[in-house]
């Protein structure tokens, strides 16, 4: 049964949510479990174990000290050959010709084309004027929409490339 493996609950971007949040989470992470919000239920693992709570930033705001503490950190950083990192990264979700499995099917070449522009994207933003830098989400967006657009063709997909990766890597913070 599932609940006997343990559970996992992923907290996506928490430097987005309400700046309340990590603070609330110390009482969760020191009982265990959480209240539903509008409601007096309890979640609580069945078992004794405890839940693997993997919770990602994107250090768009400091997190609370406190709560920082209570966490064991890993920064996920490139290597020093860029290209090669993030493409490592991609064929987790694609695969290249000679792999027959379910992934859908991107070439090296392609790979390395939206890296390459990946890698020169980020070297040219400012993120002091209110830039974005892109990052492996939208490496893999970008892949997702290629592929898409034209299924297993390398020649259409370079084409396709050149036409959109902008709208993928070219993000600005809107200021309002």
């Amino acid at each position: 049964q599932a609940e006997d493996k343990g559970t996992v609950l992923l907290l996506d971007e928490i430097d987005k949510a309400d700046s309340e949040l990590p603070n609330s989470l110390l009482e969760v992470l020191a009982n265990n479990g959480f209240r539903k919000p509008w409601s007096t239920e309890e979640i609580k693992p069945n078992n004794s174990s405890r839940p693997l709570i993997i919770i990602t930033t994107n250090e768009d705001r400091e997190l609370p000290a406190a709560f920082v503490r209570r966490c064991l950190v890993l920064n996920i950083v490139p290597d020093d050959d860029f290209v090669i990192w993030i493409k490592q990264r991609a064929r987790v979700h694609f695969s290249d010709s000679s792999d027959k499995n379910k992934r859908p099917v991107l070439s090296d070449k392609v790979l390395d084309k939206a890296a390459q522009k990946l890698k020169d994207d980020r070297q040219q933003v400012n993120v002091g004027d209110g830039g974005v830098k892109p990052g492996l989400a939208e490496y893999l967006d970008l892949l997702r929409g290629l592929q898409q657009l034209a299924p297993d063709d390398e020649t259409a997909q370079l084409r396709w490339l050149e036409r959109v990766y902008k709208f993928a890597y070219h993000k600005q913070a809107h200021v309002t």
